[in-house]
């Protein structure tokens, strides 16, 4: 899931949430940047509706990559 996270300083980032634990929260961006944030600093946290997912991921895929990101996602059954 996607979260818009705003800092006590108004900065906005928005990413999934990688790790939150000992008062730091990680979070990772579609271009795989980690950000990491001290859990405090955090004031508003908001689900969004679109995924971090790039958007036609498939077309930026070889066949391959494709056919193991299928493979992985039926192995989480």
């Amino acid at each position: 899931m996607t979260w818009a996270f705003e800092t006590a300083e108004g900065k906005v980032l928005s990413g999934m949430i990688v790790h939150e634990n000992e008062g730091k929260t990680i979070i990772g961006d579609a271009d795989g940047k980690l950000t990491e944030l001290k859990t405090i600093d955090i004031v508003s946290r908001v689900a969004q509706q679109k995924s971090v997912m790039p958007d036609k991921l498939p077309e930026q895929m070889t066949t391959q990559e494709f056919r193991d990101l299928l493979a992985f996602l039926e192995s989480l059954k």
